[in-house]
């Protein structure tokens, strides 16, 4: 499934989304995911497979294209490319 967000919107997912992967296509992403004390910032070309079954939030900080899809090569969750970071509080 491919997405379009523009800067600033959100796309929240509820639900059991272990296993979940979430793909930048274009611009930049943040994501969230429910249990998981880290966020993580996507690039283009950069990806990240939940990993908690609960709520993901995806917010676009530009304009940005994503694709969701499960990981059906497990292999690939061993070693995803994302770039986590902690927010200043």
């Amino acid at each position: 499934m491919e997405i379009l967000l523009r800067k600033d919107e959100m796309l929240a997912l509820d639900g059991n989304r272990c296993g979940r992967l979430v793909c930048c296509g274009e611009g930049v992403l943040w994501v969230t995911q429910e249990g998981d004390g880290r966020d993580y910032l996507l690039r283009r070309g950069e990806s990240f497979q939940t990993t908690l079954a609960g709520r993901i939030v995806v917010t676009a900080m530009a304009d940005s294209g994503l694709s969701l899809a499960h990981n059906v090569l497990a292999g690939l969750a061993r070693s995803p490319r994302y770039s986590p970071f902690k927010l200043a509080g």
